[in-house]
This record gives structure tokens, sequence and C-alpha cells, in this order.
């Protein structure tokens, strides 16, 4: 099996940045692009700008009452559109999976790229060198296995840095998400809740396993949709107030979902998170959920293992659990309170209204 190599890169400060390459008279000074010192919004700020505190979306009179020395410029789109569109070509000699999120940054998937390269590093390490030779300017550039990551890993190392955000730091990153956060729950779908053979019957014991070494974890097995799949409602599936969401009317605010059929995890994970703060991560057999927060890809039984053995080291290193701090140890009981409250009655109980119906029979008998 091989794994997704995303490319996030982001171009550093851009419209004040080609202001800054564009007019040598500026570089080294504090620059906003867009305002003026009376009145207007900052639309970029250079880094000797931020410095200062000043960034995008700022009162330009903000910006000038922190920084007396700023230098308002005006923005020149159709320059910064032109520059973007040599920057999107340059992304385009090596995949034509290119997914630009706006004029200065874009995703791009180069699992199989153009020029065969094996390494997504090469692949980031030569564009950021195209980019700064040809346009004169900087980028930044993040690389991982999902789109999330990759974004996250282009801002750690900012201006002109490049970041690895490899699956064995996701893993621990995820362990701490289902430790510390709020009823943690895991997801189960078909893939895993039918014992079709061995290997499923072994996943779903490695899930099982997970959910008990995770504290206060709750399992919600999910339905299989593909019957009705492409006519499907996604409200039928999940949404902000399905219970689902909620553990006896308490949110759920980290969950994964495991072994569900992709289109249908894309589908349930844009519900789960529209309107919500739940941190929703996938756990998928094969292609990685391009709509999770997290996704671990290729999902078998060994990388079961390495969840578990992550959450065991991530508690033994001292992290608190969600589960055991005072709101949590309440919540969980006011959870347990409401299980036991709200109960189904047991199959006794229905033999003991039976025989009061037939008691009831036999004194109304004529």
């Amino acid at each position: 099996m091989y794994s997704s190599k995303i490319i996030h890169v982001d171009m550093d400060a851009f419209y004040a940045s080609v202001e800054q390459r564009d007019n040598p008279e500026y570089r080294g000074k504090p620059v906003a692009v867009g305002g003026s010192k009376v009145r207007g919004v900052v639309a970029a700020a250079s880094y000797e700008a931020r410095k200062y505190g000043i960034y995008s979306a700022m009162p330009s009179r903000t910006a000038y009452r922190k920084c007396p020395g700023i230098i308002f410029v005006k923005p020149r789109f159709e320059v910064y559109s032109g520059v973007s569109r040599h920057v999107m070509a340059i992304f385009r000699d090596y995949t034509d999976l290119v997914e630009p999120l706006s004029l200065d940054e874009a995703y791009l998937d180069v699992t199989r790229n153009k020029l065969r390269f094996s390494s997504a590093v090469l692949i980031a390490r030569e564009i950021r060198a195209r980019i700064k030779a040809e346009t004169g300017l900087t980028a930044s550039a993040g690389i991982s296995y999902n789109k999330f990551l990759a974004k996250i890993a282009s801002g750690m190392n900012k201006p002109n840095g490049m970041t690895i955000i490899p699956e064995e730091e996701a893993i621990e990153h995820w362990a701490i998400q289902m430790v510390t956060r709020r009823n943690p729950t895991l997801f189960p779908g078909p893939l895993i809740v039918w014992g079709w053979n061995k290997e499923a019957e072994h996943k779903a014991a490695l899930v099982l396993e997970l959910a008990e070494v995770i504290p206060g974890c709750n399992i919600i097995t999910m339905p299989d949709y593909r019957p009705i799949y492409p006519k499907i409602d996604p409200e039928a599936v999940i949404n902000p107030c399905h219970p689902n969401l909620t553990i006896q009317h308490n949110k759920i605010e980290v969950c994964a979902l495991v072994g569900i059929h992709c289109h249908f995890a894309n589908i349930t994970l844009k519900m789960i998170r529209a309107n919500t703060n739940c941190y929703t991560t996938a756990l998928c057999q094969y292609d990685g959920h391009e709509d999770a927060l997290l996704s671990i890809r290729d999902l078998n039984a060994d990388k079961l293992e390495k969840l578990i053995a992550a959450v065991k080291r991530v508690l033994k290193e001292g992290t608190e659990p969600w589960a055991l701090t005072s709101a949590g140890k309440a919540e969980l009981e006011e959870i347990k309170a409401t299980k036991t409250r709200e109960k189904p009655a047991e199959k006794s109980e229905a033999t003991l209204f039976m025989a009061d119906l037939e008691q009831g029979l036999d004194e109304n008998a004529e």
C-alpha cells in the first residue's frame, strides 16, 4: 500500500512581498497593503510589520497606532494575479492535482507526479527554489499524507521554511486529542462491525481494545448506507442535532470514524463538523478522507496496534485524560445515571407483563 504525499505551498506575506520586490525602498521596512493612516483595512502585512502585532483584516488606524512608521501601499491585484498564475504554472509542471485555495496558496497531490519523483520533500524543495528564482519571492511548504496536516506544517516554519509531519507524529497527535477532549467516541462502520473473515474479526477486537484504553470512550456503530448511495440525504447520515453527536445529551467533541465506506465518511464528517467543535478524525482501510481534520489511512491490524500503543504512551507520559478531570467524572456519572434510568425493559419484565395480562383476562372472563 502507498501513502498519499500532499504538499501545501503558501507564499510568504504575498501581497506585501510583491510590493517589497518591486519597490526596493520598502525592503526591510514595515509595509501594509491596503488602507491608509485614517481609514481602511490592512489586506496584508510584511513580516517587519507583523513584529508590531499588525495582521490582515486589522483596521489601518489601529495598524498606524501600533507602528507610526508603517508604509501603506495601494493594492495592485492585477500584479498579484499575474504572479499567482506563474506560481500555479510551476505547480502544474509537477502534478495536475493542484487545488488552489487563494492567489497565494495551494495543495499539491504528488503521490503520482509527472517527474516520477519518489520524494515529496525533493519536489517541495525544487518548487520553492523555482519560485524564488523565477519570481523573486519566497514560499513555505508543508508535507504530510493529508491536506489538513500539510497545511499545519506549512505554517510551522515561516517564512521561507519547510516542515514534514510523518504519520508517526499524526498518530501521536490523534492519541492526545482522543484522550484530552470531551466525550471521545468511536464510530465503527460495516467494514469493522461485520466479521466476515478472521482479519475483520481481529480488527473488531482491536477496536474494542482501543476503546478500552481511551478513558471514558464511547462506541456508536454506524449503519451501512451503501445500498442507497448515491441517492442519500446527508441529514439521514448525521447532522449536528443528530443523537449520534451526543451521549445522553452531552456533546461529543472528538470522534473517530473507523472502517466506514469513503463516500459516506466524507458526508458524515462534513455533517459532524458543521456548526460544532467536534474534532473529527477518520481511520480508513483504504484512502484518507479529505474532510477529516486528521486521517489515518491504510488501516490494518498493525496500525490499530500502533494507535493503541500511542494512547498508552501518552497516558504513561502524564497526559491528563478528560475522563479523569472533575468535569469529566461528573459528566460520565451523569451519563451512567441517565443510561440506567432509560434502560430498556428486560425480557423477564415483559413476561411479567404478559402474566398480568393473562390474569386480567381470567378475572374478566364470563
